[in-house]
């Protein structure tokens, strides 16, 4: 019986590099995610940050790809613009496609 690819092994198949990986992956998000967004922070952050843990953000867009920390999101904390991680966000409200995708 032939194995089928989950959601996200289709959209790595064939990607070797991490920053390949990472590419495809912020093409797909593009691609099913409706922006904006609301998410909320559920990772501890430096004490001397300005978000903390349980903080929402309202995320614009994806930004850019970073090495250390992947995919950046673009958001607005409040009045503020800031870039943060993705991975470290829990989306709120996104529609029910979006919410096939656990980033």
């Amino acid at each position: 019986m032939p194995q089928t690819l989950s959601i996200h092994g289709k959209i790595i198949r064939g990607l070797e590099s991490e920053s390949d990986i990472l590419e495809a992956w912020r093409i797909r998000i593009q691609q099913v995610v409706t922006f904006p967004f609301k998410a909320e922070i559920f990772e501890v952050q430096e004490y001397v940050s300005i978000i903390q843990q349980g903080d929402l953000l309202k995320v614009l867009a994806i930004d850019d790809i970073d090495d250390k920390y992947g995919i950046i999101a673009h958001a607005r904390f409040g009045r503020k613009k800031v870039y943060f991680p993705l991975c470290e966000l829990e989306a709120i409200d996104l529609s029910h496609e979006g919410k096939k995708y656990h980033f």
